[in-house]
């Protein structure tokens, strides 16, 4: 049976927001995603054509599947 590779991160409780912060960054990162969170990066201008698909390609199986625990 394949090893689970699910990443759990507490609810964010108002408290201790700077650590909290850092592993939704460190999550995101993993995930490859956090240059499209932080607008560094963006999808190209045409979402018909070869470099919008290869650009989802890329970031379409870098879906971030999280839900908070509590």
């Amino acid at each position: 049976m394949a090893e689970s590779t699910a990443i759990t991160i507490k609810k964010f409780d108002g408290t201790d927001y700077k650590s909290w912060s850092l592993e939704i960054e460190i999550l995101l990162e993993q995930k490859q995603v956090l240059s499209i969170v932080d607008g560094t990066e963006e999808a190209p201008d045409t979402k018909d054509g070869t470099e919008f698909k290869a650009w989802k390609k890329q970031h379409g199986r870098s879906t971030v599947d999280h839900s908070p625990r509590d």
